[in-house]
């Protein structure tokens, strides 16, 4: 009977030792999650720092990966024999937990901005917490590859399926939860992940641990989205470009951008712009929000409700200058931000308009949100915005049906979750872009205006027809923060 025994015990750690479908689906989900973990950075990072250091999210992936690997391959014996699959769930459980942990400490701790010690320290702190999931994940994925040499083909294709699932998951954990609900759900990943790559009966406790974990963190999500919807969320950026950030009126977060408002919806202010003399004097305070894309790029959401000598401040301001040159026209709008580009379209009788906006949250918090406070522009007559990308937009269209195209302030500074310089605006301001308008328009009746940062933009990547537009410094003439140097 012992030895019936004994074969019978060898047989069930040879089985374990294989690698078979629970092996293909663990791996598949810790790299599903470390792709989402990496993209979400981008976006992240975007918002607390600044957009170019969307790469650090490559860079902190390559380090954690890269020393998860060479863990395992100086420790040979570690990751040999029975003792295989318990460090390779340990690793994904870990994973899980510091995907979590990491995100959550970035959003509540500031980042020190700055060529000093306290800055060098600030950085290191965040890099070093960053890389701790990529560092689990590397652990992982390596041991996984390199215990079973003779299917690395299937483990290797396992591991690319996750990661292109990754790389849709994110897109839609953001639009639909945020952070939050990314970065819980990145942990859900992590926790069936390492259930599934769990096996053995010395391997219990482990196994239960995950199941406890993804549990929690599903329960988490569930409450995030309760909270959210009364605007307190579980989980909310606390921190960004080494400010403190109040809790704002309005949060969303997409592959976009985040966009947040901030204001008081009862209490009248004076509204600001960009392109007004700082000696022109507002007859009376106005309800005006603040719409902010990655916590820089800032539009006004203007009270408005029929009463058009409100605007007439708009009629002084210089990126509205075409509107006096032909008034009373068929206007198309390029980046519809917060609706004062369409307000100023009306205030010249304009018989017809078409705003065009790439950020669905932002035509969100403009159409629907905060509709009751800007009059609900999208009822008036001849007016349509339009969720599409300018430039892909402007191509499909004849430009001779307008007579006017304003495009002011056509800019973000928000890297998209393709990467640090994939920003919204890019491909409109290239030479590729100004093709589509013509250097001499026809009919005469076009005018187009682009006032802009000139210094965001190399003069040898715009083409002519952007270069011989009248162009306004607006970073000298951008006014306080809060509604500065926006969009629309």
């Amino acid at each position: 009977m012992t030895d019936v025994a004994e074969a019978r015990r060898e047989e069930c750690d040879d089985a374990i030792l294989q690698a078979d479908w629970r092996t293909y689906s663990g791996l598949c989900l810790v790299t599903a999650g470390t792709l989402m973990q990496e993209v979400l950075l981008t976006r992240v990072f975007s918002v607390t720092m600044w957009y170019h250091f969307a790469f650090l999210a490559v860079s902190l992936a390559m380090f954690g990966m890269t020393v998860g690997a060479l863990t395992v391959y100086l420790q040979p014996k570690a990751f040999a024999g029975a003792g295989r699959r318990e460090r390779i769930g340990v690793a994904a459980f870990m994973f899980a937990v510091t995907s979590v942990v990491s995100i959550v400490v970035h959003l509540n701790v500031p980042v020190r901005m700055s060529f000093s010690l306290p800055g060098v320290a600030s950085l290191t702190f965040n890099y070093l917490l960053m890389s701790l999931p990529f560092y689990f994940s590397g652990i992982c994925v390596c041991a996984v590859l390199t215990a079973w040499p003779e299917r690395a083909g299937r483990l290797y294709a396992a591991d690319l399926a996750g990661a292109a699932l990754g790389c849709l998951g994110v897109l839609a954990g953001l639009n639909a939860g945020g952070v939050a609900g990314t970065v819980f759900g990145i942990g859900v990943l992590g926790a069936v992940g390492a259930l599934l790559l769990s096996r053995g009966e010395a391997l219990h406790r482990l196994r239960r641990q995950s199941v406890i974990l993804c549990v929690v963190l599903l329960l988490l999500a569930v409450a995030d989205g309760i909270s959210a919807r009364s605007n307190r969320p579980l989980i909310r950026l606390r921190w960004a470009k080494n400010m403190w950030e109040p809790r704002p009126l309005y949060e969303k977060w997409n592959s976009f951008s985040r966009v947040a408002v901030w204001g008081n919806e009862e209490t009248p202010d004076l509204p600001t712009s960009e392109g007004l003399s700082s000696t022109y004097k507002f007859p009376h305070p106005m309800r005006v929000l603040t719409l902010a894309i990655d916590e820089d790029a800032t539009t006004p959401l203007i009270g408005f409700h029929g009463n058009w000598r409100d605007l007439d401040y708009l009629k002084y301001d210089v990126k509205y200058l075409c509107y006096w040159l032909r008034p009373g026209g068929s206007d198309l709008i390029i980046g519809a931000g917060g609706g004062r580009a369409v307000l100023s379209a009306l205030l010249f009788n304009a018989k017809s308009g078409r705003a065009v906006e790439a950020n669905p949250a932002v035509l969100n918090a403009l159409l629907n949100r905060f509709g009751g406070v800007t009059g609900h522009l999208d009822r008036y007559s001849g007016v349509k915005f339009i969720n599409d990308e300018g430039r892909s937009y402007v191509a499909r269209q004849k430009i001779g049906e307008y007579d006017v195209i304003e495009a002011s302030f056509v800019d973000t500074w928000a890297a998209t979750a393709a990467g640090a310089f994939s920003l919204p605006e890019k491909s409109l301001l290239t030479v590729q872009g100004g093709e589509l308008f013509p250097l001499r328009p026809t009919p005469p009746r076009h005018f187009a205006l682009f006032p802009l940062f000139p210094s965001r933009i190399p003069g040898s990547s715009l083409h002519p027809s952007f270069r011989r537009l009248p162009v306004f410094p607006g970073r000298r003439a951008a006014p306080p923060r809060r509604c500065g140097g926006g969009t629309g």
